[in-house]
């Protein structure tokens, strides 16, 4: 994975130094707020007997944020643009745990997520409108999970 990252980086970097009189090269920061939309239904863990363990509810999306650098080599309305962006966001859900000997208690969690996303578009411009497509490298730097403390109830899975 690492060697594709490297092969898009001095590809990109070659494309720059190399361009011709007619091109053009722009750098430019990437900076915003983002949030997630997630379906509000109950989520219910189950043993592996089928016993009903746990009670997710999600309780609130918080907003995350991304930012990094886009790089743009255009030649005439042909262009090139990587980005590396940095993703962060984090969900809060109300846990309730139905084995516990005191079933009102609800139990504030909390899951974070730390991305890398690495795109690489291709596109065309026309006067004031791009059009672009490319794909999209995502490396996970790290997720925390107050949810992996309640035995093995509950696992992330990617």
């Amino acid at each position: 994975m690492y060697r594709s990252i490297t092969f898009i980086l001095i590809f990109t970097f070659s494309l720059a130094f190399a361009s011709t009189s007619s091109s053009q090269v722009n750098i430019g920061i990437r900076a915003g707020l983002a949030t997630t939309q997630l379906d509000a239904s109950e989520i219910i863990v189950r043993d592996s007997d089928e016993v009903d363990q746990l009670v997710l509810r999600l309780k609130e999306i918080n907003y995350g944020i991304h930012i990094g650098l886009m790089f743009r080599v255009q030649i005439n309305n042909f262009y090139i643009q990587p980005e590396f962006l940095y993703n962060s966001h984090s969900v809060e859900y109300e846990m309730e745990d139905l084995l516990g000997p005191d079933f009102a208690d609800l139990v504030l969690t909390t899951e974070r997520f730390q991305n890398l996303d690495i795109p690489l578009m291709f596109g065309l411009k026309f006067g004031f409108f791009r059009i672009n497509a490319g794909p999209v490298g995502h490396i996970q730097l790290s997720s925390a999970s107050d949810l992996l403390d309640f035995s093995d109830a509950y696992r992330q899975r990617f």
